[in-house]
């Protein structure tokens, strides 16, 4: 929560920022806008008056007077529609803001999972406040939010997605690592860490029932982009992905062979 509330009290600090800059510069000058003014017709010389009881005479055509000025909107005006939540620049600030909670959820889903589902496990052991919050963060941070985004991201067309600035800018961190059509992906390592933050929060009475689930998991995310690769083939993502997977599932496979369940079976 702290971290959240410092993002968002930067960002609405530059927000304001850019504002109050735009509003000190000078504002632009408006070009007046012409007047239209037509003479009375003339005729020539040789051209004689028009008669009043002459039907052949051309009519004579009313003066035309000038048009009054429209004033537009005041400066301060302008800037306020630029800087509202839907403006052009507001709107530019809501997106980045958007983004960085968004990331900060990415970053901390799997501790908050983990802690959230033991607070619930406790019982009556926790106090009643923790536990309400506990499962308002699994429902919101832990589930809600990232299936409402990742709803967002399957429903928007892939173009707007990776072209339009402020949607890149608001749901990038879900997808932006990945290649185009390939951005629902991401579901892949928040299923994976939705289940092992719940495996390690609710199994803390059986060490090897952990293990085990948490070397399926591995093997999972690590067979998952050899069946669908996400990246693109100039990104070299495919090693380092492989590499890190194989390291954990053998740090969890290590982990369920030192548990209390298995140890004795290989005695040293």
């Amino acid at each position: 929560m702290m971290l959240a509330g410092a993002i968002l009290l930067i960002s609405l600090i530059l927000w304001a920022l850019h504002c109050l800059l735009e509003f000190a510069s000078p504002a632009p000058s408006s070009k007046s806008r012409p007047t239209l003014v037509s003479p009375r017709p003339s005729y020539a010389k040789d051209t004689p008056t028009p008669s009043l009881w002459d039907t052949s005479a051309p009519p004579a055509l009313p003066a035309q007077h000038s048009i009054p000025e429209r004033k537009g909107p005041t400066h301060a005006r302008r800037i306020w529609w630029r800087f509202r939540p839907k403006g052009e620049a507001g709107a530019f600030h809501a997106a980045a803001l958007y983004g960085n909670l968004l990331r900060l959820i990415l970053i901390f889903h799997l501790p908050v999972t983990v802690f959230s589902i033991y607070q619930l496990v406790l019982g009556y052991r926790a106090s009643i406040v923790s536990r309400v919050f506990a499962a308002l963060s699994f429902a919101f941070i832990s589930v809600l939010i990232p299936a409402g985004v990742m709803f967002k991201i399957y429903r928007t067309p892939s173009g707007k997605l990776y072209d339009a600035t402020r949607t890149l800018l608001s749901l990038g961190p879900m997808y932006n690592v990945y290649v185009e059509e390939k951005q629902m992906f991401r579901a892949v390592p928040l299923g994976a860490s939705l289940i092992i933050g719940i495996v390690v929060g609710a199994g803390q009475g059986s060490g090897l029932a952990q293990a085990i689930i948490l070397v399926l998991v591995e093997l999972a995310t690590l067979i998952a982009p050899a069946v669908w690769y996400p990246w693109d083939e100039g990104a070299s993502m495919g090693a380092p992905h492989t590499f890190i997977a194989a390291v954990r599932t053998i740090s969890m496979v290590l982990v369920m062979l030192m548990s209390t369940a298995v140890g004795p079976l290989f005695p040293t």
